[in-house]
């Protein structure tokens, strides 16, 4: 019989975590959470501000390591020492001895009420209460008698926009349903959003056989669309063009997702308008699973798609009657067609040519037509797959001043795909894809001005990066975020002392 060693190191994604058995038969991680830490992170990293994170009943800080690693900044809070100085170990072992984390030895419900005196706040918070223990003064905690009015006390330390709360537990014959009706009377009332009993499971599909994950409450965080380990492949044949896609796209925002040709942007924007169905994972269209069949008008209807070749979009040939053949298919009376027909090529600058024929037009004209059809059926989202690839400097430029305009002055949510640095650098957020996965996300600064990163992944930056890359490659030491000629100017200027 093979010895066990007395300590060894595993891995979960970058996360490491150093194991040892203990004579109450732990060894120092729970690995059915890592479905937990997966919604940790991709919450955390889809929330565009920073984030404070609030961990209680700790132990060796797996949530820790995930909330971390994500960016926030985290509040590690456990009774016991010997339990904090492990969760430091791991964090060492991670490359996180430096991340923004705050180790605190000490009773979780005494030091909740200190916090509350002290008026901190935390945007999140994840609790792995006992099933029976007792305070510093011999109180009794049971989880059943406990968990209430401690949760009721945590949510006085959230911030007033919070992100999630995650309650595990591993108390036998307690069911996921009493903390998930304590999350919806405590916290549901007061900030919306939504609760899920048995987390991870409900949200992530997947088994936990050794434990008893409770419930979660997040926020509504106004996300039209939203995939869960999203994978696809074309055929059996075929590798994955999809590979564990997990992101959020918020109602409002421009989203531009670049990437080389075979990286999956396009595969991706498919899978939004349910083009394509997933081989695995989840995909959300305004709250609407896109394999529900049943819900396939519904789901169109709130993410429009406008293609790369107009041509293959256009059905009519008088300019209005193409925008209106949407809406007669959605079977709306003709003065509503009407309405809506004048008010999408408005929103095009396209009114003048109602009456032309869509093949005399140019190509950035025919484009402002394919998206005034798209925009009568009056979806909440258009998802636009290179709609400028086709187009000269001319085109790519209107068909891009109507799709901003679009987003600044109706408040509707683009999804960009394009190769074009410059029309991704106008959007609020880039994503950018390779080999079927995500490699960066973030804003247009952050994600242009790491151009060694953009290159290794077959990419550019925008020229104004460009040129102040190779000027401090002579020392001028100039910021790589100015992604405007303006801001470009600016920068030199400075360089210069003028």
């Amino acid at each position: 019989v093979r010895q066990l060693p007395e300590h060894w190191t595993i891995h979960y994604q970058e996360l490491a975590f150093n194991i040892k058995p203990m004579s109450f038969k732990h060894t120092g991680v729970f690995p059915e959470q890592a479905a937990n830490w997966d919604f940790i992170r991709e919450k955390i990293r889809s929330a565009g501000r920073p984030v404070s994170v609030l961990n209680l009943f700790a132990y060796t800080g797996g949530a820790t390591l995930a909330a971390a690693s994500a960016g926030a900044s985290v509040c590690h809070v456990d009774a016991a020492r010997g339990m904090v100085t492990w969760a430091k170990e791991n964090a060492r072992s991670s490359g996180l001895e430096n991340a923004s984390i705050r180790y605190i030895v000490d009773d979780c419900k005494k030091f909740i009420r200190r916090e509350i005196t002290r008026g901190r706040k935390y945007d999140a918070i994840i609790m792995d209460p006992p099933s029976y223990g007792r305070g510093p003064n011999g109180e009794v905690w049971r989880f059943e008698d406990s968990i209430g009015e401690f949760v009721e006390l945590c949510t006085q330390v959230l911030s007033d926009d919070p992100l999630f709360i995650i309650i595990n537990s591993y108390t036998a014959g307690i069911s996921p349903s009493v903390p998930a009706y304590i999350l919806g009377t405590a916290v549901c009332k007061r900030f919306g959003g939504r609760v899920e009993a048995a987390l991870p499971a409900a949200l992530r599909g997947c088994c936990c056989p050794a434990a008893t994950p409770a419930a979660g409450w997040e926020a509504d965080n106004m996300a039209i669309i939203e995939t869960r380990d999203l994978s696809f492949r074309y055929d059996e044949q075929s590798g994955l063009a999809l590979d564990g896609v997990n992101l959020s796209i918020e109602e409002g925002s421009f989203t531009a997702v670049l990437g080389h040709n075979g990286s999956g942007k396009s595969t991706f924007a498919k899978h939004l308008n349910a083009i394509l169905l997933p081989t695995g994972g989840t995909v959300w269209v305004g709250g609407i699973d896109t394999k529900e069949e049943s819900r396939l008008f519904d789901i169109r209807k709130t993410a429009g798609m406008v293609f790369q070749n107009p041509d293959n979009q256009i059905v009519a040939n008088v300019v209005e009657e193409d925008v209106a053949f949407a809406c007669e298919n959605m079977g709306l009376p003709p003065a509503e067609i009407r309405s809506r027909v004048d008010e999408a090529l408005s929103a095009v600058g396209m009114t003048e040519f109602a009456r032309h024929a869509p093949h005399l037009l140019s190509g950035g004209q025919k484009q402002r037509i394919a998206i005034a059809g798209v925009l009568a059926m009056r979806p909440r989202c258009i998802v636009m797959d290179e709609p400028t690839a086709m187009l000269d400097p001319s085109g790519r430029e209107e068909v891009i001043a109507a799709v901003r305009k679009l987003n600044r002055e109706t408040g509707m949510t683009v999804v960009l795909i394009t190769h074009h640095m410059d029309e991704a650098a106008l959007a609020d957020r880039v994503i950018v894809m390779k080999g079927g996965k995500v490699a960066l996300d973030g804003t247009p600064r952050q994600v242009f001005s790491q151009v060694e990163r953009m290159e290794e992944l077959s990419l550019t930056a925008p020229q104004t990066v460009l040129l102040l890359r190779e000027l401090n490659r002579d020392g001028a030491g100039l910021s790589l975020e100015a992604l405007s000629p303006e801001e470009c100017a600016d920068q030199i200027l400075k360089y210069l002392g003028a």
